[in-house]
């Protein structure tokens, strides 16, 4: 089955113009769905990556306060950790980062985050006819942090 036809399973599943993971769950759990085998159905196994991604919420969650340049800003404690391989788990302590090279690539990582996150908001922004007030929105932002970064230098 391709994506498509994925995408057309849950179009059947929108009640109300509206769709659920409850019910995308609830449809998939009989054998004879499409989407039955994209679904971990061992009840030990579905639980134990339940609780992998609780734990991977709680370490994205901690965050700590550092002052740099006699500014507090708040960071997160934990980032993946950038020695690890593509499917490799692990976070490491931002604190613990000290090689410029990793540095340089946990940023970077969070630059292909954030450039994920626009690419989708300047998509919709298409699709909605929106466009102008993304880039409204984009000056803005631009001119608190110009406001922003001026203040500091006075």
């Amino acid at each position: 089955m391709k994506l498509n036809d994925y995408a057309a399973v849950l179009r059947e599943l929108e009640t109300s113009g509206e769709l659920t993971p409850e019910g995308v769950v609830e449809h998939a759990r009989s054998e004879d769905s499409p989407i039955h085998h994209l679904f971990e159905w061992d009840d030990d196994r579905a639980a134990h990556q339940y609780r992998i991604e609780q734990a991977r919420e709680l370490i994205r969650s901690v965050r700590v306060t550092v002052t740099v340049n006699e500014r507090p800003i708040t960071v997160p404690n934990y980032v993946r950790d950038p020695s690890k391989a593509g499917g490799e788990q692990g976070y490491k302590a931002v604190s613990t980062i000290s090689d410029d090279d990793q540095k340089r690539d946990t940023l970077m990582a969070e630059f292909r985050r954030a450039a994920s996150a626009l690419d989708r908001a300047r998509n919709l922004a298409t699709y909605f006819d929106l466009t102008a007030e993304l880039d409204d929105a984009q000056r803005s932002i631009a001119l608190i942090m110009e406001t922003h970064d001026d203040r500091r230098t006075q």
